[in-house]
C-alpha cells in the first residue's frame, strides 16, 4: 500500500515540476525573444505612396505582414506556424464564388442548346417566293389607313369680370370715455424683452454670483494644493541628484531599446516657412549623427513639398530588456530608500 501512495505521490510532483518547467520556459520565450520589425516605404509625390511593414516575433511563430497603397485599402496578413489566419476565409469564399459561376454559365449554355435543337425540329421546311412576286404583294400590302377628320375646339364664352364695390368707411374721430376701456395684463416675456433691449435686466443675485464663483475658486485650490503637496514632498527627498540620475538612467536605456538598428531616409522635404525647414534640418543632424550617410535630406526652402521619398527602418524590441531597465531603477540606493520610507509611512497610518 505504501509503495503505491508514494508512486502516486511521486506522479503528482512531476507532473507539477513539467507545468513549472513549461511555464518558465514559456515567460522566457516572451521576455527574451526579439520581436523584429521592418518597415519599408516609396514615392515620388504624396499622393502616390506605397509600403509594407513586416513583424515576427517568437521566433517566427507569429508573423504579421502590412502593404499600403494609397490608390487600394491596406492588406493585413497573419500566421500563426506558418499558417495564415485572416484572408483563409477570403479565399474560401472567393473559390465557391467562382464554383457557382461556372455552374450557372454550364446550365445557360445547355439551356441555349436545349432551345436551337426544339426550334429546328419543329419548324417545316417554306419555299422562298421569288423576288419579283415579293416586290408586288409588298406594293399591295403597303395600304395606309383612311384619314380620320379631327374635331374642332370648341372654347367656352368668355364670362367678363364685374369688379366689386367695397363699401365706404366713415372717416373722423371717434370719441371714447375713459371708464369703458378695459386694462388688459401685461406679459412678464414682453417685459423682459423690454428690459434687454432698454438695458435694466434684473442681475442676479450676489449670493448665486458668489457660490459660482467660490466653486470654481474651490476646485482650482484643490489642483493647486495637490500641487503643492508634492512639491512638499519632494523638497523633503535627501537624495535629489540620485533620484534624477537614477530617471536619466531609465529613459536612456527605455529609448535604446526602442530604436532601430538600422534607418535609411531619402527625400525632398520643404515646410511652409523657411524658418520651420531649418528647424527641421537641425533635428536631421541629430539623426545624421547617429546613423550615419544613410540619412540623406535635401531641403527645400521655396515651396511645401515631399518627393522621392525612400524610407527603410530595422530593428527589435527585446521586452525582458525593458523589465531589466525597471528593475535597476528600483533598486537604485536612493529610490530604494524613498520607497522603504513610503511604505513604513503607510503600516504606520493602518
Amino acid at each position: 500500500m505504501v509503495p503505491v501512495i508514494f508512486a502516486i505521490l511521486k506522479f503528482i510532483g512531476l507532473l507539477f515540476l513539467g507545468i513549472f518547467l513549461f511555464m518558465l520556459l514559456v515567460i522566457l520565450l516572451v521576455m527574451l525573444s526579439p520581436l523584429k520589425y521592418r518597415i519599408k516605404g516609396k514615392g515620388d509625390k504624396e499622393e502616390d505612396i506605397s509600403g509594407e511593414a513586416k513583424v515576427s516575433w517568437l521566433l517566427g511563430i507569429i508573423k504579421i505582414l502590412v502593404t499600403y497603397n494609397q490608390k487600394e485599402n491596406p492588406i493585413i496578413d497573419i500566421k500563426l506556424f506558418g499558417i495564415p489566419i485572416t484572408n483563409r476565409k477570403k479565399k474560401k469564399k472567393t473559390k465557391k464564388k467562382r464554383k457557382r459561376k461556372k455552374g450557372k454559365q454550364n446550365k445557360q449554355k445547355k439551356q441555349k442548346k436545349q432551345k436551337k435543337q426544339k426550334k429546328q425540329t419543329n419548324t417545316p421546311f417554306v419555299q422562298e417566293p421569288p423576288k419579283e412576286q415579293t416586290l408586288h404583294t409588298r406594293e399591295k400590302t403597303n395600304t395606309y389607313p383612311p384619314e380620320v377628320p379631327r374635331k374642332k375646339i370648341v372654347q367656352p364664352p368668355k364670362i367678363e369680370s364685374i369688379p366689386m364695390q367695397m363699401p365706404k368707411q366713415k372717416t373722423g374721430v371717434r370719441r371714447v370715455k375713459i371708464d369703458s376701456i378695459k386694462e388688459e395684463p401685461i406679459d412678464p416675456e414682453i417685459l423682459k424683452l423690454d428690459e434687454k433691449i432698454m438695458g435694466t435686466e434684473s442681475m442676479p443675485n450676489k449670493s448665486e454670483a458668489e457660490k459660482s464663483t467660490d466653486e470654481k475658486s474651490g476646485s482650482n485650490k484643490t489642483k493647486i494644493d495637490l500641487l503643492h503637496t508634492y512639491w512638499r514632498k519632494f523638497q523633503e527627498v535627501e537624495d535629489k541628484k540620485g533620484m534624477m540620475k537614477g530617471l536619466k538612467k531609465l529613459f536612456k536605456r527605455m529609448i535604446t531599446g526602442i530604436l532601430p538598428e538600422n534607418l535609411k531616409i531619402k527625400a525632398k522635404i520643404g515646410l511652409t516657412e523657411p524658418s520651420l525647414t531649418g528647424q527641421f534640418m537641425g533635428f536631421v543632424g541629430i539623426l545624421t549623427a547617429k546613423f550615419g550617410d544613410n540619412i540623406k535630406i535635401t531641403p527645400d526652402f521655396t515651396q511645401t513639398t515631399i518627393e522621392d521619398i525612400e524610407i527603410e527602418v530595422k530593428g527589435k524590441i527585446i521586452f525582458g530588456y525593458f523589465l531589466y531597465a525597471m528593475i535597476a531603477f528600483v533598486l537604485a540606493k536612493p529610490i530604494k530608500r524613498q520607497l522603504w520610507k513610503l511604505w513604513k509611512g503607510r503600516k504606520q497610518h493602518e
